[in-house]
C-alpha cells in the first residue's frame, strides 16, 4: 500500500487508542506484552446502509443456490466477498476509509507502513443464539494488522482478552460496543470474542486481515488450502 502525500493530506485524526501493557518484568520469563486497539466511528464516511444490503443480498444468492446454509457462519463468512463485490463502489469507499483508519494507527505507533499490503476481508451474519468464541486472526509472519467494523448489532460488544491468559476469559481488558459505525484496529495475534445474539436482528460486521503478502488459497492462520478463501483478499 503506497500512501501518495495528497492522500495524507486529508487525514482526518480522530482515533481513540487504547493501550493494555504487561507490567515491569521483574524475571526473564515473566509476561511481557505491549498491545495497542485503534477505534473510531466511520458511521458518517460510508454508506452503512447499501453495504448492509450488499452483504444481505449476496448472503440471499449464495442460500438459494445453497453453497452456504444460514446457520454455518463459519463457512458463511468467507464466501460473501468475491470479485463483484470488491469492484462496488460503496465497498471501495469502505476500503478506502479503512486505509486512513490503519495510516492513523500505525502514524500513532510510530510505525513505518510496509510497501505493499493486501487485505482479506469477510462478513460475520449472526442470528440469534450465535456468537463467536475466543480466536486470534493471523499469526504468521506476514502479520501486519485487523480489524473489525460493525455495520448492524443490538446490545452486543466484541471483548478484546489479556493474550497471557485469554484462555480463562478472567481479563478483559478492553469491550467494545458494537455500534453501528463502529471501527477498530488491532494486532493480529490479539485475542478477542463476542456476546451471543439476542432476539431476532442480525448482527452484521465486517471483518478483515492486513498482511504484507497475498495469499489467496488459505486462511492465513491455517496450514490447508481451501478454495473458500479464494475470492475474498485484494490488493490494498
Amino acid at each position: 500500500m503506497k500512501m501518495k502525500k495528497e492522500y495524507l493530506s486529508h487525514l482526518i485524526i480522530n482515533m481513540n487508542i487504547i493501550n493494555e501493557k504487561s507490567k515491569p518484568s521483574l524475571t526473564s520469563f515473566s509476561p511481557n506484552y505491549n498491545y495497542f486497539i485503534g477505534e473510531e466511528n466511520i458511521n458518517d464516511k460510508i454508506d452503512i446502509d447499501k453495504i448492509l444490503e450488499i452483504m444481505f443480498i449476496r448472503e440471499y444468492q449464495l442460500s438459494i443456490t445453497k453453497e452456504i446454509k444460514k446457520d454455518d457462519i463459519k463457512i458463511n463468512r468467507y464466501k460473501i466477498f468475491n470479485a463483484d463485490i470488491f469492484e462496488k463502489k460503496h465497498i471501495k469507499d469502505l476500503i478506502d476509509v479503512i486505509k486512513r483508519s490503519v495510516v492513523e494507527y500505525s502514524k500513532h505507533l510510530n510505525e513505518q507502513l510496509p510497501e505493499k499490503l493486501w487485505i482479506q476481508m469477510w462478513c460475520n451474519i449472526m442470528r440469534e443464539n450465535q456468537s463467536i468464541e475466543i480466536h486470534q486472526h493471523d499469526a504468521t509472519e506476514c502479520a501486519y494488522l485487523s480489524g473489525n467494523l460493525c455495520l448492524q448489532s443490538e446490545n452486543t460488544k466484541t471483548y478484546y482478552i489479556n493474550p497471557q491468559t485469554y484462555f480463562t476469559h478472567f481479563k478483559n481488558y478492553y469491550s467494545s460496543n458494537n455500534k453501528r459505525g463502529n471501527l477498530t484496529i488491532f494486532p493480529s495475534t490479539l485475542p478477542h470474542y463476542t456476546d451471543k445474539v439476542e432476539g431476532n436482528k442480525p448482527r452484521v460486521t465486517i471483518a478483515f486481515d492486513i498482511i504484507i503478502k497475498e495469499n489467496k488459497k488459505k486462511l492465513l492462520w491455517e496450514n490447508k488450502t481451501n478454495d473458500l478463501f479464494s475470492e475474498n483478499i485484494r490488493e490494498f
